[in-house]
């Protein structure tokens, strides 16, 4: 009789480690007809907790629906490893972050939704269950990349005071981490921000105008985010490839 328990308890143990592995892979679907959903992440090489959201944003890569960009801050550093995609701007723009939301609390990873809702960007489930309650923002279109700039297309949307950001992003990125909490691990990470620029402001209307991109050799694509007062609710993305 006491076999019979104990077998029986394996086999429940057995079967509650399957559903939450299942749980932590399953991928993350979801369908946004109108425009994107974007997800930032405030992350670091040199945080022990990050790596399983990094995995997140490389799911998240592949999903046409979704722009997902990372931002690897800098404050990290001093425990040991310098990161090699670090950027003082991922700082401040966290930062800024905190203060429109009158906080003080900045952290990593922190995963961010379309400029307003805000998680722990490890937790999995947290994860699946916001972004599966999010919803897209208007597209914004953007066509060709030349010496003359990029033509980009801002639709109508309500009216009010935005400002648009021009990201510079990488698509991938192998990284052995030679140092750190992270020490010994090579991570892949997918859309890093290497490059951020202030644009100009937008009132809603819908308009045409022509943008001068920051020009690298690393970049292989660049968002333009349209900003509530610069650091609200997202209200338009696009995405174009170099």
């Amino acid at each position: 009789m006491k076999n019979i328990f104990l077998g029986m308890a394996v086999i429940g143990l057995v079967f509650i480690w399957a559903r939450e592995l299942q749980a932590r892979f399953t991928p993350i679907s979801i369908d946004a007809t109108d425009g994107p959903i974007v997800v930032e992440l405030f992350t670091s090489q040199g945080c022990s907790s990050c790596p399983p959201a990094d995995q997140i944003i490389n799911q998240l890569s592949d999903n046409p629906n979704f722009i997902p960009l990372s931002y690897h801050v800098t404050y990290w550093d001093y425990i040991g490893w310098k990161d090699s995609l670090g950027r003082e701007f991922s700082d401040q723009r966290q930062r800024n972050y905190a203060r429109f939301k009158n906080s003080s609390r900045v952290y990593t990873p922190q995963m961010i939704i379309n400029g307003g809702k805000e998680f722990v960007g490890s937790r999995k489930h947290e994860a699946n269950r916001n972004l599966s309650n999010a919803k897209a923002v208007a597209k914004i279109k953007m066509a060709g990349i030349s010496p003359e700039g990029t033509v980009i297309s801002l639709p109508q949307v309500r009216i009010g005071t935005y400002t648009l950001w021009i990201a510079g992003v990488k698509n991938q990125t192998d990284q052995k981490i030679g140092r750190g909490e992270n020490r010994g691990k090579t991570v892949t990470y997918n859309n890093s921000v290497l490059s951020l620029q202030q644009g100009e402001r937008w009132n809603g209307t819908g308009k045409t105008l022509t943008l001068e991109l920051p020009k690298s050799q690393q970049i292989d694509h660049y968002v333009i985010l349209a900003q509530d007062r610069a650091f609200g609710s997202i209200i338009a993305a696009g995405k174009i490839e170099i």
